[in-house]
């Protein structure tokens, strides 16, 4: 998963998707977060 060329079909450089994968995992977790909190 180290090499650019796992993502032959993306304009985003590694450090970008890393970013994204990031993000994406955050909201998620807050998310989780929130409807434990509320308990749902």
């Amino acid at each position: 998963m180290n090499n650019p060329d796992d993502y032959p079909m993306t304009p985003f450089s590694k450090e970008d998707i890393e970013i994204g994968v990031n993000f994406v995992a955050e909201m998620r977790a807050d998310m989780w977060y929130w409807r434990k909190r509320d308990g749902i």
